[in-house]
């Protein structure tokens, strides 16, 4: 089942899938910062509440460039 609907500000692209050992979450953020700010703000909290063990591994990559579809 997809969900779609409003990001976050600052928030680009979100996806998520799962995989063998969990989940994948995709982001693309206009900054490192907003994303950071997010995470602590939103993230982190709802985590907690609904009882996700720990944080999740992290990898931040600069992006070169996007395409859109139109």
């Amino acid at each position: 089942m997809a969900v779609a609907g409003a990001g976050a500000k600052g928030g680009m692209f979100h996806w998520v899938t799962k995989t063998d050992d969990g989940l994948r979450v995709v982001d693309v953020w206009e900054s490192r910062e907003q994303f950071e700010k997010f995470a602590q703000d939103e993230i982190g909290p709802i985590s907690q509440a609904v009882g996700v063990p720990s944080p999740p591994e992290l990898q931040f990559f600069d992006l070169h460039n996007h395409l859109t579809a139109g």
